[in-house]
């Protein structure tokens, strides 16, 4: 398989998708239309409305962005590569107005059966009946007479005694490769005769001619390919008859070189046991399943992206694939124990965070590979365990040096003990570890972008928005500009701020509500109440009832949002859905000492609509509700609305302390013009 990442250019021109392999990979999952599979897609990606156009387009063979083509695939089951029309196919859309020939290496009963229940007429067909009985014979020829050119099949007996079998290793002779040759003929000199010289035409052959050429019993070889931070190894050995997978896997690319002693080690181990036994065994932990390394390299590339619901849902679907395909490869089942973490952490969800770890623990139970150890780190790091956390992180970098994603977790393990015990000093541990990791994958927009967060909350600004820009360089998304976006607002850099986001909505992703209304915020903080409510309006158009049920934040906005604008009764109707919502978190027990600030300040914001200020008693009810949970906020959201809501009832002095906090960590709060008397 040959991975190719989109290059500016795709991006702007679109792909295009081969009817045919539309069609048949529509018939291999049973959709028999165009919208049934558009529907498919809006269950499998909460959409009210089928993407109709979009499918239709694709099969009318014009150009589509790539990320609409890899939602077709996933509904698909496919891998999105395998749907691009290429010189192959014909660009016109497909008319079939006679039956199509038989594929010799894919007829079935089963395919012809769907063609009957489809078209009775066809029966009547002599054209028809032709193929259809040369179906029949060529079955019946490969029942009575397999291919002998066969992956993996052990047609061929390995001689008695590996001493006298005779070894070729081949492949180009670039710096990855000639280091792998090297390697794997150090380990196996020992044991078999090699083949040391051979000439550079022999890779123009047909690669079961290899073996002959050299004059070998066989021949070892490998392909590398890569998809941003991954390289896939698929290693072979073939002789005049057949190619077998000897070694299959998919690791950073960053900790190839590091980890080539392992790999070759691995690799002439399994070469051993073939030709001592005739079987190849994988490793455990890992897969011979050439489609389930390919489905977790698909679904790495999502995790690598921006941290959004649809990024990690659709590396879920990959990494479930690739466990269907294989239940015992540990990387796809570490992996999606780290997927499901982050989409807990991104909903707020803790009771989902335990859910995890049946998965995470099944992960570890299979074997101890990088993801697995990982996805247990991950879990214990958000139980709280922070030693255990970290003690997983240390065995991975004890197995795999180059496993920069250890790096991060260590990193954020060290961030928490510092705060959990006072210890400044260990944020310097912290930036430490973080250098190291930019040190040894200096092109990953990730470890900027962390850097950064932990520089703003030291108190060093300038220092962080640098080091974001950093981040955004290598890859704009939706992670960095919007922080980028957040510590220019909180600067009080507003214009910044806002081109930072609007990048956001200029970005080929998945529209988001937040984005939207942070826009709104930045507006009604200039003044531009219209676009406030624009936006506003914007940011809710993206979301249900059920996916803002979570959320009181964009409700709270909106109100605002109609407020500045001079519209009551909307910010009245909103803030009561606020409530509403924040009621049922409060309940639920989520995030319950903020939660319940948030309800009284909802509250206060409400009642201060209509006349700028909140008489007796409302005004003194209010206030004595305020006092009982304010000492619950403890995030710095919570804390801004804590002060509101202590300035809407004019009550400034509870109010000075948290102002003086806001400023040190972000002045551009604190131009809300309700906050002008703290001012002096």
């Amino acid at each position: 398989m040959v991975i190719k990442k989109d290059n500016n250019q795709s991006r702007k021109r679109g792909i295009k998708a081969s009817r045919q392999k539309l069609d048949a990979a529509m018939l291999a999952v049973g959709l028999k239309t165009q919208t049934a599979l558009a529907k498919k897609i809006a269950e499998q990606e909460g959409l009210a409305t089928p993407p109709k156009d979009m499918v239709n387009r694709a099969f009318r063979q014009l150009p589509v962005e790539p990320i609409s083509l890899e939602r077709i695939a996933e509904a698909l089951c496919v891998p999105a590569y395998q749907l691009y029309l290429t010189s192959e196919d014909t660009e016109a859309p497909v008319i079939k107005t006679t039956p199509q020939p038989v594929d010799s290496k894919q007829s079935s009963t089963d395919k012809v059966h769907d063609d009957i229940i489809e078209n009775k007429k066809r029966w009547q067909s002599p054209a028809f009946i032709f193929v259809f009985l040369l179906a029949i014979l060529i079955t019946s020829y490969q029942f009575f007479f397999p291919p002998t050119n066969t992956e993996n099949s052990n047609k061929v007996r390995p001689p008695a005694s590996i001493e006298i079998v005779k070894l070729g290793i081949i492949n180009s002779d670039d710096t990855i490769n000639e280091a792998i040759t090297n390697r794997l003929s150090q380990q196996l000199s020992p044991t078999v005769k090699l083949v040391k010289h051979w000439p550079k035409s022999v890779m123009q052959l047909d690669q079961l001619d290899w073996s002959k050429s050299v004059e070998a019993d066989y021949v070892i070889t490998w392909k590398i390919t890569n998809l941003e931070r991954f390289s896939h190894l698929t290693v072979y050995l073939l002789d005049q008859h057949q190619r077998i997978m000897l070694y299959n896997d998919a690791l950073l690319t960053v900790s190839l070189n590091k980890q080539l002693g392992l790999l070759t080690n691995r690799i002439a181990q399994t070469f051993t046991t073939f030709i001592q036994t005739g079987s190849v065994l994988s490793i455990d932990g890992l897969t011979l399943q050439n489609e389930a390394v390919e489905q977790f390299m698909l679904a790495m590339q999502y995790l690598n992206q921006e941290n959004t619901l649809a990024n990690l849902s659709r590396a879920e679907a990959r990494l479930q694939r690739a466990i269907r395909i294989d239940a015992n490869f540990a990387r796809a089942q570490g992996a999606l124990c780290t997927t499901l973490l982050r989409k807990a952490s991104l909903s707020s969800d803790v009771k989902m965070i335990g859910e995890t770890e049946d998965t995470c623990t099944q992960a570890l139970k299979i074997a101890p590979v990088e993801e697995s150890l990982q996805g247990m780190a991950n879990f214990t790091r958000a139980k709280g365990k922070l030693e255990d956390s970290m003690a997983y992180y240390q065995d991975i970098l004890a197995m795999n040096p180059g496993y920069t994603d250890a790096l991060y977790g260590q990193f954020k393990v060290v961030q928490k003990q510092a705060a959990q015990q006072k210890q400044p000093a260990l944020y310097s541990d912290a930036i430490n570890i973080i250098d190291n990791a930019i040190a040894q994958e200096p092109e990953s927009w990730r470890a900027y972008f962390l850097k950064s967060h932990l520089l703003y909350r030291i108190g060093k600004p300038i220092e962080a928005i640098t080091t974001l820009q950093k981040s955004v360089e290598k890859d704009e998304n939706f992670n960095n500009l919007n922080n980028l976006g957040t510590m220019h607002f909180c600067q009080g850099d507003m214009e910044q701020a806002k081109q930072a986001f609007l990048k956001v909505n200029k970005l080929e992703r998945d529209p988001s509500w937040i984005i939207e209304h942070q826009l709104a915020s930045l507006f009604q903080f200039l003044g531009e109440t219209n676009k406030a409510v624009e936006y506003a309006e914007r940011g809710m158009a993206l979301l249900t009832t059920e996916k803002v049920d979570g959320h009181f934040d964009p409700w709270i906005t909106k109100a605002l949002a109609y407020q500045a604008d001079g519209n009551k009764q909307v910010a009245h109707e909103s803030f009561a859905k606020a409530l509403q919502i924040a009621e049922r978190l409060r309940i639920a027990g989520k995030a319950p000492g903020n939660t319940e600030v948030q309800l009284v300040y909802i509250k206060v914001a409400d009642a201060y609509i209509d006349e700028q200020s909140i008489e007796q008693p409302t005004k003194q009810q209010l206030l004595n509700e305020l006092n009982e949970v304010a000492s619950k906020a403890t995030i710095p959201n919570a804390l801004v609305r804590l002060m509101l809501a202590y300035v809407m009832l004019g009550e400034f002095e509870p109010a000075r302390p948290i102002y003086k906090q806001i400023v040190g960590m972000c002045p551009g709060f604190v131009k809300d013009p309700i906050l002008a008397p703290l001012a002096s």
